[in-house]
């Protein structure tokens, strides 16, 4: 928390962070998780924390993020 605090937080598109990590990572602002281009965002974005994941969802996505974990839980 204290390397947070004296670097700050910073703010980005997920195409801007592809390649890049950092300590938490917050999404948030999606509309849509059934298509392929928003679940390979998805990814891109989840996959940047290296010990922190929060997403901020709208309750109506709920369905569609039960069916990709479903989907892909297997997988893990």
């Amino acid at each position: 928390v204290l390397k947070m605090i004296d670097n700050g937080v910073q703010h980005s598109t997920i195409q801007a962070f592809k390649g890049l990590e950092n300590t938490i990572i917050l999404l948030y602002d999606f509309d849509d998780l059934t298509s392929t281009q928003m679940q390979m965002l998805l990814y891109v974005g989840i996959s940047r924390a290296t010990q922190e994941l929060y997403m901020v969802l709208d309750k109506e996505l709920e369905p569609s993020v039960k069916q990709l974990i479903g989907n892909n839980y297997e997988k893990l």
